[in-house]
């Protein structure tokens, strides 16, 4: 059955010079809900609200139905070449988040009435390298089709840190603490304040709270003695002394950082006997 539009959607899109915005939604839990724009500049939608979406290159699928006109999985793919995601996927357990795609146009952005879904569902991860994030987004019908199994068999833990099963009652693993910069770069940051062991906060995520940088993340490549840190990727602008942050430690799911870095071995969920994949 065809779909109906609103008249004021069906006017912009058959404008001359038409500007459709997509725009998605990614719920990665009760308190975080990730929303980007494939667009050179931030989008407020509606603009009464305080949903930002943050400018990011995606792409996605063509939409296909099948005879019944129901809709099956749709491929997306996020650019990491900043390695922006990279540390949501290694911190966050994104499997069977809520997703949301959905289209929007330049001249109505002011009421989310004005709102074309494109796909709505479940996500399912793929790859992720230096260039970009795969997923599937799939239907909730697609759980009445289809037998999921629970975990698959992965050299890497599918747990998040301080998850349930992560601690299966024990003790918080993730540390988070409040600081200052002494000084930085794009990319390096010293606080002579963090004495904590090398490599401590190495995986960890790092936001700053005030300065050129406030509300951006980054993810720890390495922490050694004297408070210094090497991020994964730069930031916009250079770190200043007395620029505010906050720091949690993070996990890079493999068994070795389980067993030495946080003592937590007996709840590994990876599969250490898994052989590598042949060349």
């Amino acid at each position: 059955m065809p779909r109906n539009l609103n008249a004021l959607i069906l006017a912009e899109m058959v404008k001359e010079e038409c500007a459709p915005i997509y725009l998605l939604e990614i719920t990665v839990d009760e308190s975080l809900t990730l929303r980007f724009a494939d667009y050179d500049a931030e989008i407020i939608f509606p603009t009464s609200g305080e949903n930002t979406y943050l400018p990011i290159n995606f792409k996605f699928d063509s939409v296909k139905s099948t005879m019944e006109d129901e809709i099956g999985k749709l491929k997306v793919v996020i650019d990491n070449t900043d390695l922006f995601m990279g540390a949501y996927v290694e911190n966050y357990n994104l499997s069977l988040c809520p997703v949301k795609l959905f289209c929007v146009y330049e001249g109505l952005l002011n009421s989310a009435d004005y709102e074309r879904i494109i796909k709505q569902g479940f996500m399912i991860p793929g790859k992720i390298d230096e260039n970009g994030f795969e997923f599937d987004i799939i239907p909730e019908t697609y759980f009445l089709e289809k037998e999921l199994p629970n975990r698959k068999y992965n050299k890497y833990c599918p747990w998040t840190l301080d998850s349930d099963e992560c601690l299966n009652g024990g003790s918080p693993l993730k540390d988070t603490v409040m600081g200052k910069a002494d000084s930085g770069t794009y990319s390096t940051m010293a606080d002579s304040a963090r004495t904590e062991a090398i490599e401590y906060w190495n995986d960890g995520v790092i936001t700053f709270t005030s300065g050129n940088n406030n509300g951006e993340s980054r993810k720890v490549k390495n922490f050694s003695f004297g408070g210094n840190f090497v991020f994964q990727s730069s930031f916009p602008y250079e770190i200043e002394t007395d620029d505010d942050y906050t720091l949690s430690r993070g996990c890079n799911k493999t068994d070795l950082c389980c067993k030495f870095r946080f003592n937590n071995f007996d709840n590994f969920g990876g599969f250490v006997s898994v052989p590598e994949e042949a060349t």
